[in-house]
């Protein structure tokens, strides 16, 4: 009868614990997934901004040497991640096509300035910085005339600045649930093991030596947790690469080993802080209120 009782006992203590793990790990897996989606988007909106271009106006006293050498100093720049070069022939064939005849013959002479497309780095096309940068390159002797498009930047930066912020909302009600449901999670693990905390104490046990297992075993379904939940989201990242390849902009490998690596710290310190404040509810109460 004892055995019985016994093996009853230590069957519902490892349900208990394995509902524990497994209701954490889709917690941290949405958790994960939101992650992955934020920075998806980030992604985008920086692949959005890269492409949007100005054009610089070349004096027209240099020469194709030199133009091209400005070209190559200007793609050096650190804010610069692409340029494309138009010399004074190719704008004059650009134009001549345009207007189905010659103009160059007509008029004796190629008014068109060289002129270079920039296409500047996404942390510089914000407000303060991209004035920066428009002054340094208005200030080189080699420049004419700097063309941005302002308003097209200042539409992009509101709409991801929008975008941004509704997923930050969402992300953030997303951890409070979140937080909840895996504080209610190992209350109710740490319940299973009431009797045992109360053992423990009527036999002159501290606290801190009853809270410690139940502290690192937490710890440890915390690790487990984490590391279930990554595999997840490997499996879904590699299921979405290979379904909806086209939407999935994220290729940034350091910024997945940090969300994955802070998915795994997530489910450890929750796990941790959770499991010790159940651990001193109960170790708070008197015997006759151990059973409610």
């Amino acid at each position: 009868m004892v055995k019985s009782e016994t093996k009853s006992i230590r069957r519902g203590i490892r349900n208990s614990y394995l509902s524990s793990i497994v209701s954490v790990t889709l917690v941290l897996f949405l958790l994960g997934t939101m992650g992955l989606i934020m920075l998806n988007a980030k992604q985008l909106s920086d692949n959005i901004r890269e492409t949007v271009g100005f054009n610089i106006f070349l004096n027209e006293n240099l020469s194709d040497a030199e133009v091209n050498q400005f070209n190559r100093a200007l793609k050096s720049k650190p804010y610069v991640f692409d340029t494309k070069l138009t010399t004074k022939g190719e704008a004059a064939r650009q134009f001549s096509q345009e207007l189905g005849e010659d103009f160059v013959s007509f008029l004796g002479k190629n008014p068109l300035p060289a002129s270079i497309t920039v296409q500047l780095k996404a942390q510089y096309l914000v407000d303060a910085n991209l004035k920066k940068v428009q002054t340094e390159i208005e200030r080189m002797p080699q420049v004419q005339e700097v063309v941005f498009q302002d308003n097209l930047v200042e539409t992009i930066n509101a709409n991801v600045k929008k975008v941004s912020l509704i997923l930050m909302v969402f992300a953030g009600l997303l951890l409070f649930v979140s937080l909840v449901l895996i504080n209610n999670t190992i209350r109710l693990a740490v319940y299973a093991r009431r009797q045992i905390i109360n053992t423990m104490k009527l036999v002159g046990a501290t606290s801190r030596f009853i809270r410690r297992p139940f502290l690192l075993r937490g710890v440890a379904h915390g690790l487990y947790a984490g590391m279930f939940a990554v595999m997840m989201l490997v499996g879904l990242y590699f299921l979405a690469k290979e379904e909806v390849g086209d939407v999935i902009y994220l290729n940034n490998i350091q910024w997945i080993i940090i969300l994955f690596g802070a998915i795994i710290g997530i489910g450890v310190v929750i796990n941790f802080i959770c499991t010790y404040f159940a651990v001193n509810k109960f170790l708070r109460l008197r015997s006759d209120e151990i059973h409610y």
